[in-house]
């Protein structure tokens, strides 16, 4: 996790760069600041360096961002009871279902699915918290400042219209990442090859494992059939 974060500022620095939107090299102080950023390091997320840069200078504590904080605490924490909680002990314990050997293999299966997803989210709401209390995760509307970092979109994920929704909706900051630096970049190779592309840095940034690469790459034929 970690790893991956610094990997993918790393390489989103020099992109940027080379664009043009950040104008000079930082000073080794200001790439540092930037790789080991304390709100961002250890859960994530992603955040370019210009939003850094904003979080450095530092915004006033308004209740806005007391609330934003908060609410992202609470629902880190109902989301780690679900998925140690709850999630495993769903059938018959929570939802008196029972069935025979084969039924209950995929009772199992669906308790470990949900078990899953309610880590990540939970996960995704405590990068929140911390990017948050770091002062990043802000947009500027009209000399107004508004806390709304995403990370996660639980409805988004489980009730979908498609296997996009899921698929940009999982880890916002990081589907914006692989869109912004990978699927444009490689989009003058064709959608197709993009689509592949993008999906396979997803799985180096990931780890080199078969199951998740597999995984990833049969997401990334599906999302390509849909649209």
């Amino acid at each position: 996790g970690a790893q991956m974060i610094v990997a993918m500022k790393a390489i989103s620095l020099g992109f940027d760069l080379d664009r043009g939107t950040v104008i000079a090299m930082p000073s080794p102080v200001a790439f540092m600041g930037y790789i080991y950023f304390v709100g961002t390091v250890i859960f994530g997320p992603w955040i370019n360096f210009s939003s850094y840069m904003k979080a450095v200078e530092s915004q006033r504590m308004t209740r806005s961002w007391f609330m934003k904080v908060s609410g992202s605490l609470l629902k880190s924490l109902l989301c780690l009871v679900v998925s140690t909680c709850v999630a495993p002990y769903l059938f018959p314990y929570f939802i008196p279902v029972q069935g025979e050997r084969t039924l209950k293999r995929w009772l199992h299966a669906y308790e470990s699915a949900t078990s899953f997803h309610f880590s990540n989210y939970f996960v995704g709401y405590l990068s929140e918290t911390t990017a948050t209390l770091a002062g990043a995760g802000f947009t500027e509307q009209h000399d107004k400042v508004k806390w709304d970092l995403e990370v996660s979109r639980p409805l988004s994920v489980e009730l979908p219209r498609s296997m996009v929704l899921v698929v940009t909706n999982w880890n916002v900051p990081m589907s914006r990442w692989l869109n912004s630096y990978v699927f444009m970049s490689a989009l003058t190779l064709g959608k197709f090859p993009a689509i592949l592309v993008t999906y396979a840095a997803s799985a180096l940034l990931h780890g080199l494992s078969f199951h998740l690469g597999g995984v990833l790459l049969s997401l990334g034929f599906i999302t390509y059939v849909e649209h």
